[in-house]
């Protein structure tokens, strides 16, 4: 398994068989995503379809032709965040440690920067993978002021 073969490009809605794969593979640990279920085939494409409608970035990093691992940023809800993008991300267990979800967000952060202003991430404090997102280009936020500053134009 060499890192260095794995291709990190932008998902196509061909790709949405190995996204269902992949994602439904790392959901099944029960540790990182708030699901523990694969998506069905209609939802996954559902949900490929309205992240690329939308221009958002959505990064797969494939092995031969198996996707290994998936990285996109999407909206955060509510109008007083369209400027924030929250990143999600995974990666199979056989390819973690090897550099690939860190060229997988590497990607969709330079793809990113286009659309949002901030991106964030979301983790469980359970989630000690995440320790090392940091070093990632992304960084620790505190509270949003943003957020206050909206409120206070929309009253």
């Amino acid at each position: 398994m060499d890192a260095a073969a794995i291709l990190v490009r932008p998902a196509a809605m061909g790709d949405v068989p190995g996204i269902r794969e992949c994602v439904g593979a790392v959901a099944g640990e029960g540790r990182y995503l708030a699901f523990t279920k694969p998506f069905s085939f209609i939802e996954t494409a559902f949900y490929l379809a309205r992240v690329l409608d939308a221009g958002h970035p959505y990064f797969i990093a494939i092995d031969d032709q198996s996707v290994v691992g998936w990285c996109d940023v999407t909206p955060a809800r509510g109008d007083v965040h369209a400027h924030v993008g929250v990143l999600g991300m995974g990666v199979l267990r056989k390819w973690r440690e090897r550099g690939v979800g860190r060229r997988l967000i590497g990607a969709a952060l330079d793809a990113a920067s286009i659309v949002f202003e901030q991106v964030e991430l979301h983790v469980y404090a359970s989630n000690d993978r995440a320790g090392a997102l940091p070093q990632i280009r992304l960084r620790r936020a505190g509270p949003s002021t943003r957020r206050s500053q909206a409120r206070r134009r929309v009253r």
